[in-house]
């Protein structure tokens, strides 16, 4: 889990935390009998959310063992012993959430408004990082789309024992744009890349079949050149939305839709910070879409092994 988004769950938790409720069931000569959790519901909906955190999620169940059915927010009959322990519980999940924030307040984690995540492509060697780093400083600086007077792209950090890096765009009047933008060269890199599995697919069936090495290489030029022509087809149409027509810019948008598609290829995921607006969200590839296929996956480690070898 992102250090970003553990902070976002502590902080909605503890601004909507609810102490359970009981109230007391007695008998006709006034003895308290039993008792009931009144804002079951409720609870329980802060609770779901914090499962992902072991030593809460261990608190959690303890909570819902007190009956067979509060997990649903349909707690029955509750003795004076599972009041108790649901109300213990529930204080060791509160103090757990603030010694949670503590430490998020202790790494600078605040809200930044504007900004994107790059999640690094899996078992990435510190020679790839260093260039894909790189290749992203190019993309961000040189790429005309994501050029304004009063906004650049800044890395905020490397998300704490994840595979994360978090940009922000500096800039108030003009991140959402710069943002937008982003969010619509990822659209067109997934495109492509959605497009480059679906000729590797073809290739694949190809070499199957076991036909000639020569009529496999015309098939592979042949893939080069459609994905070749739809790039710049991207990067044209991505121009004349922006209003860009200088031939150089346009091909340098080219150029930095070829860049990302590489290392999408690779694995490399963009995503919306998660305190995003709702717009931005959705104007991103979802995560699983963005995630490679497995069989693409197991072909990108047979060739690397081959490079290897």
């Amino acid at each position: 889990m992102r250090v970003q988004e553990m902070f976002y769950l502590v902080k909605h938790a503890l601004d909507t935390w609810v102490d359970p409720i009981f109230v007391e069931h007695k008998n006709v000569r006034g003895d308290v009998t039993a008792y009931s959790c009144r804002n079951a519901h409720k609870l329980v909906a802060l609770l779901e959310p914090l499962r992902p955190f072991p030593e809460i999620n261990k608190q959690i169940e303890l909570i819902y063992s007190t009956h067979n059915t509060f997990y649903k927010g349909e707690p029955g009959a509750l003795t004076n012993a599972d009041r108790n322990k649901i109300s213990q519980a529930a204080q060791e999940i509160k103090s757990s959430l603030l010694v949670m924030q503590s430490m998020c307040a202790a790494l600078d984690v605040e809200v930044e408004s504007d900004g994107f995540d790059v999640k690094l492509p899996p078992d990435i060697t510190l020679a790839e990082l260093a260039e894909l780093t790189k290749d992203l400083n190019i993309v961000f600086t040189q790429c005309p789309l994501l050029q304004s007077d009063g906004g650049q792209i800044k890395l905020r950090g490397v998300d704490v024992g994840s595979s994360w890096l978090t940009f922000t765009v500096i800039g108030s009047a003009v991140a959402n744009l710069i943002t937008s933008t982003i969010a619509a060269i990822v659209g067109r890199v997934h495109a492509l890349r959605a497009q480059s599995l679906k000729l590797k697919e073809y290739e694949e069936v190809v070499k199957q079949v076991e036909m000639k090495t020569e009529i496999l290489q015309q098939v592979v030029e042949s893939n080069k050149k459609i994905i070749k022509g739809l790039t710049a087809q991207a990067a044209a149409e991505l121009a004349q939305d922006k209003n860009v027509t200088n031939p150089e810019d346009i091909e340098r948008i080219r150029m930095t839709l070829d860049v990302l598609m590489e290392w999408s290829q690779k694995g490399m995921e963009i995503y919306a910070a998660i305190d995003s607006p709702e717009e931005i969200k959705t104007a991103f590839p979802s995560l699983e879409m963005q995630a490679l296929p497995k069989f693409f996956t197991k072909e990108l480690e047979s060739h690397t092994e081959e490079e290897e070898e």
